[in-house]
C-alpha cells in the first residue's frame, strides 16, 4: 500500500465524517450531491514514468474516444526547454495516463500558425463529431508579449480531421476588454445549451461567459475558420458584447477556471466546477456550482477542500467524463471529475470522484 496515498485517504474520510455530523447536527444545510470517497489514479511516480521528469502537467486533460477506448491530451510545461508540449496518452477511467502515444511540441502539433497568432498553446478542451475534433485553446504571449510571463492572452480554436494527431490553428475567439497585460483569461470549460456553446473564463470583470452556436462554429471550423462569439454584457442586454474585446459581465461566481463543466440528461441541468489553489494562502478546494441557464450559477457543494502550507499546494486543472467515458459535455445521473493535486511538486496526484446528481 503506498503510505502516501494511505495518508490522503484517512484524511478524506475524516473530511468525510465531518459532513456526515454536519447534516444530522444541521439539517437545514442543504447537501446537493452524491460525492463518492476520492480515489488517486495517477500517481507521482506513474507521471514520471509516462512522461518523464522534465515535464510538469499544466492544464486540465480532454478525452477523445475511438470506439470503446479513451485517449487524453495532456498539456505540460516542458522545464527543460520551455513551451507547452502535449501528451495523447492511451488510458481508462481507473488509469488515465497508462501508455503514451506520442508528445508534440506546439509546431508539430498546430498548423497555419503566422506571427499574427504566436504565443504558448495549451488544448484545454476538445468536442467530437462525425466530421472532426474541435480543440478549446489557452493562449498566452499573444502576439509574442512576454509581459511578467504571462503577456496577453487569449481563447481560440483549433480543428482536427485526422483523429487529432494534428490541428489546424483557426484563429481567437476571445479577447479580454482593454487587452491588457500580464492577464491571464483562464478557461475553458464549456456546455452545450439550446444549441449554443457556452464557455467559461476571466475577463477583466471577473468570471463570465460567452456563447456561439455549435452549427456556425463547427461549419466555420471546418472551413478553416472562425465564426462569432458574444460575451455576456449583463440581465438587460443579453449576449451583445463582442467575444474580441468587448466588454463582459461578471457572472457572480468566482475561482480558478482551469476546470470543466457539462449538462446532465438525468435532470437538464448543468454543472461547473472552480478550484483554489493556496494562492494568498488559505485552504485549497474544489466548489461544485449548478445552473438551468448557464448564466446563473448557484452553488451547490465543496468537492473537497483542504488546508495548505505553500502557494504550490492544492488541487487544480479539472475535467468531467460522463460515467461512461464519453465526454462532449454532456453527462447523466453521474458523472466522473478528475483533478491534479500539487501539480506543481514532484509529489503530484490526480484524484478522482463521482458525483451523482440524484440526490
Amino acid at each position: 500500500m503506498n503510505i502516501r496515498h494511505e495518508a490522503y485517504k484517512n484524511r478524506f474520510n475524516l473530511c468525510a465524517t465531518i459532513v456526515v455530523w454536519a447534516a444530522l447536527l444541521f439539517p437545514s444545510v442543504a447537501f446537493g450531491a452524491k460525492v463518492s470517497v476520492p480515489t488517486e489514479v495517477v500517481t507521482a511516480n506513474e507521471f514520471k514514468l509516462v512522461t518523464g521528469v522534465v515535464y510538469q502537467p499544466d492544464a486540465s486533460m480532454s478525452s477523445i474516444r475511438t470506439r470503446e477506448e479513451i485517449y487524453w491530451y495532456v498539456p505540460m510545461w516542458d522545464k527543460e526547454h520551455g513551451g507547452i508540449a502535449h501528451a495523447k496518452v492511451y488510458g481508462t477511467i481507473d488509469q488515465p495516463i497508462k501508455q503514451v502515444i506520442w508528445i508534440k511540441k506546439k509546431n508539430e502539433l498546430f498548423k497555419n500558425i503566422s506571427k499574427e497568432f504566436d504565443g504558448n498553446y495549451w488544448i484545454v478542451n476538445t468536442y467530437e463529431n462525425e466530421k472532426g475534433i474541435l480543440a478549446f485553446i489557452h493562449v498566452e504571449n499573444a502576439q509574442g508579449t512576454n509581459i511578467g510571463r504571462i503577456g496577453k492572452s487569449r481563447l481560440a480554436l483549433a480543428w482536427s480531421d485526422d483523429n487529432g494527431e494534428t490541428f489546424s490553428f483557426l484563429g481567437n475567439i476571445i479577447e479580454p476588454f482593454g487587452d491588457p497585460a500580464p492577464f491571464n483569461v483562464q478557461g475553458i470549460p464549456y456546455i452545450i445549451k439550446d444549441g449554443y456553446f457556452y464557455i467559461y473564463f476571466h475577463d477583466v470583470s471577473g468570471l463570465t461567459v460567452a456563447r456561439a452556436r455549435v452549427e456556425e462554429v463547427v461549419s466555420a471550423a471546418r472551413s478553416g475558420t472562425t465564426s462569432k462569439w458574444m460575451k455576456y454584457a449583463g440581465p438587460e442586454f443579453g449576449f451583445s458584447s463582442d467575444g474580441r474585446g468587448g466588454k463582459a459581465k461578471r457572472i457572480g461566481i468566482d475561482g480558478i477556471s482551469h476546470s470543466d463543466a457539462a449538462c446532465s440528461s438525468y435532470n437538464n441541468k448543468c454543472y461547473l466546477l472552480l478550484t483554489r489553489m493556496n494562492y494568498g494562502g488559505g485552504d485549497s478546494w474544489i466548489k461544485l456550482y449548478e445552473s438551468n441557464n448557464g448564466v446563473k450559477w448557484n452553488y451547490l457543494q465543496t468537492i473537497m477542500r483542504e488546508p495548505t502550507n505553500n502557494p504550490t499546494e492544492g488541487f487544480q486543472y479539472v475535467t468531467i467524463l460522463n460515467k461512461d467515458g464519453s465526454d462532449n459535455s454532456s453527462v447523466g445521473r453521474e458523472f466522473i471529475v478528475y483533478c491534479y493535486k500539487d501539480f506543481q511538486q514532484s509529489t503530484r496526484s490526480i484524484f478522482r470522484w463521482v458525483i451523482d446528481v440524484s440526490k
